[in-house]
């Protein structure tokens, strides 16, 4: 199973910042999944509880109001916020 680095940046700092399998969020077009080498891909995040998979088995949830995401097929993600991003219990 190969993981990307994925960084959650808001105005109190990082929130996150891990080795993750896959992660699930929302922009206006839908849902969207990513994984390790996925193209480069750079797009706005709406509203959503963003579903980060460490691990096919351990998910984590985070709400996230608006953002920015930016992943790049070299393995490296980094989502950027203009609010605070809330680590969600399921």
């Amino acid at each position: 199973m190969e993981k990307f680095n994925l960084k959650l940046v808001s105005p109190e700092g990082i929130q996150f910042e891990n080795s993750v399998w896959q992660l699930s969020a929302r922009n206006t077009y839908g849902w969207f999944g990513i994984r390790a080498h996925h193209l480069n891909f750079l797009t706005s995040i709406v509203p959503c509880k963003m579903e980060i998979a460490v691990t096919p088995e351990m998910r984590l949830h985070f709400m996230i109001h608006s953002g920015i995401l930016d992943f790049q097929h070299s393995g490296t993600c980094t989502i950027i916020s203009e609010e605070k991003i809330e680590r969600v219990q399921t």
